[in-house]
């Protein structure tokens, strides 16, 4: 009996906590009073009653240099920011750019932001103000018309990016849900959404974020200290934790978890299999890699760190491998490592992609393999 109390009354702590405190802070994280509660551009788009939730950060860049990671969001774009590798659990097919790229700064009233790559999903742009205010709601591709919570399943939805220009050239930038359900049952089936809604809407705050000021620091430091400086590279035990968790998931979900050049990073993931040097057994590895025209290119560079990667020196003892792409079936290729004119004008098209990859380079005290994977001979 007393344990089934103490349990009770656990249960019952735990439920108002998450009402009363977490609740309340997940749905206003990093936004004072003031901006919790202030008209934004657009809100009149979505009339009351409503379910609203404004989160905030600080930026240190001025409104006009955030502004452009903003217009660049979609999925067949530069992404949203936010939590790309649970986004393509779904399917998705999103992958973040980390640099702004000028054909995706056309946007205007009317334009559709895409949710996903084959565009089944999306929202409509209802109010653009350049380096104040991007406001989107969700529209249905069919009708190409803005959903109404008095149709369909009875739900709307606005999402609002705000900058407001803050001391010290920084950027407060705001980003504001707000919901109206039309049917009870919607609401009820809607309402985990809501914590989900938190942890990929703070990602993107901080991503936007850290994108934002990287490039404002890039741009104010001269040629000397960017040439002498690489940009800083995530610690070792990420990057390889990262990989590990690809690869385990290409395991069970395949080639889903792969992506193609043809993405807005530029850059494609192949899985590669190679024969142990010792073992004489199979090992596979998600690698990157560009197309030079129907071949793989990719780069030996172990994450930057020192050494060669143990797939390179698997191919080096034997450069029969497997490559697997997105969409393709796999096939055996041979791998050659190529030198002189043919690895410059690989290695330029590589850099053109990556703005750093000299940087990188420079940093290592060997230099980096180009490794071409052509088809295996008869």
């Amino acid at each position: 009996m007393r344990r089934a109390l103490v349990t009770s009354g656990v249960v019952a702590a735990t439920i108002v906590g998450w009402r009363k405190v977490f609740t309340p802070w997940q749905k206003q994280w990093g936004a004072t009073e003031d901006e919790a509660t202030m008209a934004l551009p657009g809100d009149e788009s979505t009339s009351p009653p409503v379910v609203q939730v404004t989160r905030a950060i600080t930026i240190a860049a001025p409104p006009e240099e955030v502004w452009p990671w903003l217009v660049q969001m979609g999925a067949d774009r530069g992404g949203f920011y936010s939590y790309a590798w649970l986004e393509n659990l779904f399917g998705l097919d999103i992958h973040n750019a980390d640099r702004i790229v000028d054909e995706w700064q056309q946007l205007a009233v009317g334009d559709w932001v895409w949710g996903d790559r084959g565009r089944s999903a999306g929202w409509l742009v209802e109010h653009l103000e350049p380096n104040v205010a991007l406001v989107l709601k969700t529209a249905d591709p069919e009708t190409g018309r803005t959903t109404s919570r008095d149709e369909g399943l009875g739900f709307e939805f606005q999402w609002t990016f705000a900058l407001r220009p803050a001391p010290l050239d920084t950027t407060r930038l705001l980003i504001r849900e707000r919901a109206a359900y039309g049917r009870r049952l919607t609401r009820w089936l809607m309402a985990p959404v809501g914590l989900v809604s938190f942890v990929m809407t703070r990602k993107m705050l901080v991503e936007i974020g850290a994108r934002a000021e990287s490039a404002r620091r890039w741009r104010e430091n001269d040629m000397d200290t960017q040439t002498s400086e690489p940009p800083k590279l995530p610690p070792a035990w990420f990057k390889h934790l990262f990989w590990r968790v690809h690869r385990f998931l290409h395991r069970i979900m395949g080639a889903r978890v792969l992506w193609t050049p043809q993405s807005k990073r530029g850059w494609g993931a192949m899985h590669l299999t190679t024969t142990g040097r010792h073992s004489g057994e199979q090992r596979g590895v998600i690698v990157g890699y560009i197309e030079d025209g129907s071949s793989p290119v990719v780069l030996a560079m172990n994450g930057w760190d020192e050494g060669r990667p143990a797939w390179w020196l698997n191919l080096e003892a034997n450069p029969d491998a497997v490559v697997g792409l997105k969409g393709r079936p796999e096939r055996p290729v041979r791998a050659r490592r190529v030198e002189g004119d043919e690895r410059d004008r690989l290695w330029s098209r590589w850099a053109a992609i990556d703005e750093g990859l000299d940087a990188y380079a420079a940093s290592r005290s060997a230099d980096t393999p180009v490794v071409v994977f052509e088809p295996s001979p008869p």
